[in-house]
């Protein structure tokens, strides 16, 4: 790599993140509650979606994953307890 094309490298400004940790736990569980409709969706969806949904749903984050999350850091990942009451927790078969 030449000189002047680590020189642009380093002067290009860094990315600021504008997700709060609220918005990022958040948008974590809701994923999750996504998912487990999904897997357990009725007739109008469609049977490898609802495969996908329950395949990606059964190695997704629990809810005491993403505590120990925030416990180790708490500037980017928001409290389960923030958001926890409106998740449902359990797994679908």
């Amino acid at each position: 790599m030449s000189t002047d094309a680590r020189f642009k490298m380093a002067r290009q400004p860094k990315e600021i993140d504008i997700t709060t940790a609220h918005q990022r736990i958040r948008s974590v569980v809701q994923t999750r509650d996504f998912l487990a409709k999904l897997a357990a969706g009725g007739p109008d969806i469609p049977s490898k979606v609802r495969d996908e949904a329950r395949r990606l749903h059964f190695h997704y984050p629990e809810l005491w994953h993403l505590s120990k999350l925030n416990e180790r850091f708490p500037e980017d990942w928001g409290t389960v307890a923030e958001v926890a009451p409106e998740s449902p927790s359990s797994k679908v078969d």
